[in-house]
């Protein structure tokens, strides 16, 4: 896995820090963003709330402020024991959008109980939070969300992102969370020589074994690598899973209904299972 030195963190951090000032001069309209649907477009830059992060014991934390008005939630599993902060792109842009977020830091992820514990915890610890939550994670991690959705009772929603079934941990894909208001999403990379989709054990797998709607796409040009740092194109997706299920954004969920990406761009191997036109 990769790792920060001080000063690739110090540009990350900078860079991140200037996002809100110039997103909304960014925001894509019509079909004009990288996948050419708006759906997925539109969480393609950070969204209107302010990020704050923080380390509560073996959770990372990254939450918008507390207005009051009742928010969902996702825990995060993250890989091979690393630091939520690790996956800073994807985490911040869902949780931008308004999302309570909740990533595991410095515990394995792979049994799903951990990423279970730091849903509860913020559960707990928010006021605002409406008991709602979506679960993902990568690598075991994202096996670790499979396992989570079966443990606690508060994840609605799994998306799990190039997930390990085989080497580091195991994972039913019976046990995914998704309803036709928001189906499960599984993403892929298309350059991904460490965990493929097409492994046995792997995305594939959990999709051919889904009994709730779910969406399977894949990311171009991508790897497991990818899912680091900024996050690329996952961090749209991940977010579109959580908005479709938890933000009720129609959009979101028209792209992840069968046809909504007919056309796109830089995602493939889009299919879907237990959904209806």
């Amino acid at each position: 896995m990769r790792h920060w030195t001080g000063s690739r963190l110090l540009a990350i951090i900078l860079c991140l820090a200037s996002i809100p000032l110039f997103a909304a001069c960014d925001v894509p309209s019509g079909g004009r963003g990288r996948t050419g649907i708006w759906g997925i477009d539109k969480f393609d830059v950070a969204g209107p709330e302010r990020v704050t992060v923080q380390r509560v014991g073996t959770c990372t934390l990254f939450v918008p402020p507390n207005t009051g008005a009742p928010r969902p939630g996702m825990g995060w599993g993250s890989a091979d024991s690393n630091s939520g902060e690790l996956y800073d792109g994807v985490l911040r842009r869902v949780a931008s959008f308004g999302t309570l977020v909740t990533a595991t830091s410095g515990v394995n992820s792979a049994s799903g109980a951990a990423i279970s514990d730091c849903i509860d915890q913020l559960d707990a610890s928010r006021s605002d939070s409406r008991g709602e939550f979506a679960a993902a994670g990568h690598l075991d991690g994202g096996s670790g969300a499979i396992n989570a959705s079966r443990l606690n009772s508060k994840v609605q929603v799994t998306c799990p992102v190039t997930l390990d079934g085989n080497f580091t941990a195991r994972s039913d894909g019976r046990d995914l969370k998704g309803s036709a208001d928001g189906p499960a999403l599984i993403l892929c990379g298309t350059e991904d020589l460490l965990v493929p989709c097409e492994q046995p054990g792997n995305g594939d797998t959990k999709f051919n074994e889904a009994l709730v709607p779910v969406t399977r796409i894949a990311v171009n040009g991508t790897s497991f690598l990818d899912v680091i740092d900024d996050g690329d194109l996952f961090a749209a997706l991940v977010t579109t899973c959580v908005e479709s299920a938890l933000g009720g954004d129609a959009d979101a969920l028209a792209a992840l209904r069968p046809g909504g990406t007919a056309g796109a761009r830089d995602i493939s191997r889009v299919a879907t299972r237990n959904q209806t036109p």
